[in-house]
């Protein structure tokens, strides 16, 4: 009778557990990227009934993603106030972010200090240099002059990269060969070839023909001359198909291709997207952004191994002198030095370019 009783309590325990962590219609829609519909049916859910701390959370992130910036500060606020160990770094990353596009650099470095313990000790010197930095910097300091080329057009073009005598892009220009990306409405991501002129001027851009084609993502090419393979994203498929995890998300993988029809599939996983990898020759390390459940914040910068191309090591974090509780993405090594950029809280906005210096050990 005892054991009767205990499995009972067992299962009512498990059907409570599981009923918890039902998703709504709005958690469906936010962990499918759809932003704008999840923050309506939350709201609708909300009229109903009180939201869970993690559903409060995907509405600031989906508030956050569509650059509301003062909703989504006020959400953040709010369940850091509850209870300031529900936010995970990334996230109080982007209160910050929120909060410095919507009140004083004061306020933020306040929230800062508040929490300035908890963080490693090289993210507190790179916070603190950075604003010092900006708060020395002059007007003529800051001078910069930016060009247009001829082959923009009015989607996302974006990372650019060289191959051979030619350019390489990534777009989401719509075309007749690529299905719709219904978060954003449109083609899914492409990569096109461009010529380049002997004064630098870009033209005849065209989707690129010489790796397999797929009516899914493909995007941010980085060409080895060295060993003649190209390195880019892509949808995780199989057969064909898009594959999910069990949250019905879609994530991106790395593939190789050496232009005989041969895509191999190097990094991939359902439930971690990979993005911007970067092929140092000299040490034969691949270099990319992912985000592992295990990093510092949204996405970090790892480095794998490799055998002319082919993985030979578990990915290495290059840890927190690089990587921050917000999304560090598109490494690119050049003399000596390590290029990449981020969102973290103590930049100028959005996506910020950094550099650090590589040492002879390899660390940066």
């Amino acid at each position: 009778m005892k054991t009767k009783a205990l499995l009972l309590f067992c299962f009512a325990l498990l059907a409570t557990s599981f009923a918890q962590e039902k998703k709504s219609k709005a958690d469906v829609l936010y962990y499918s990227y759809e932003y704008k519909n999840a923050i309506a049916e939350y709201q609708k859910e909300m009229a109903s009934a009180p939201l869970r701390n993690g559903q409060l959370l995907n509405l600031a992130d989906s508030y956050f993603k569509l650059g509301n910036y003062d909703n989504a500060s006020k959400i953040y606020l709010e369940v850091h106030k509850k209870n300031d160990t529900t936010l995970s770094s990334n996230r109080f990353n982007k209160m910050l972010q929120s909060l410095a596009k919507t009140s004083s650099l004061d306020r933020v470095k306040s929230f800062f200090n508040s929490k300035r313990t908890s963080f490693a000790k090289q993210l507190v010197e790179n916070a603190d240099f950075n604003y010092e930095l900006l708060g020395s910097t002059t007007p003529e300091d800051e001078y910069f002059q930016a060009f247009n080329i001829g082959v923009n057009g009015p989607q996302a073009d974006f990372a650019p990269s060289f191959y051979k005598e030619k350019l390489l892009f990534s777009t989401s220009r719509i075309q007749k060969s690529k299905s719709t990306y219904e978060p954003s409405g449109e083609s899914y991501m492409d990569i096109y070839v461009a010529r380049i002129e002997p004064d630098g001027s870009i033209f005849g851009a065209t989707p690129f023909e010489e790796i397999p084609n797929s009516q899914f993502h493909e995007a941010t090419p980085y060409f080895s001359e060295e060993i003649g393979k190209l390195f880019y994203i892509l949808s995780n498929t199989q057969e064909g198909e898009l594959r999910f995890d069990e949250n019905g998300r879609n994530s991106l993988a790395i593939g190789m291709s050496d232009f005989r029809g041969e895509l191999r599939f190097l990094l991939k996983d359902l439930s971690t997207s990979f993005y911007y990898p970067f092929f140092d020759a000299k040490s034969s390390k691949l270099y990319f952004a992912a985000n592992f459940a295990d990093g510092y914040g949204g996405t970090d910068i790892y480095f794998v191994y490799t055998n002319n191309g082919q993985i030979m090591s578990e990915p290495t974090n290059l840890g927190p002198g690089v990587n921050s509780p917000g999304n560090e993405i598109a490494p690119y090594i050049f003399d000596n030095s390590l290029y990449f950029s981020s969102d973290v809280f103590y930049g100028i906005g959005g996506m910020d370019m950094y550099k650090t210096n590589m040492y002879a050990d390899g660390s940066f």
